[in-house]
């Protein structure tokens, strides 16, 4: 995955939780936003990264 497809889907994760968070609470949690954000590109990184490569060298 390149640098720049990285940032937007940071920022996407970001903007779509801080709406999320306006909506249901009526508030936004900058903090939990900016953590929750953090774990899911990693975990989209482990999955669209090192899930796929490691499949190709098990054939």
């Amino acid at each position: 995955m390149q640098i720049k497809t990285r940032i937007l889907l940071a920022v996407a994760l970001y903007v779509l939780l801080s709406v999320a968070d306006l909506l249901s609470a009526g508030s936004v949690e900058w903090e939990w936003n900016l953590l929750t954000t953090a774990v899911a590109m990693v975990l989209s990184w482990f999955v669209i990264e090192i899930v796929p490569s490691s499949n190709r060298q098990a054939s």
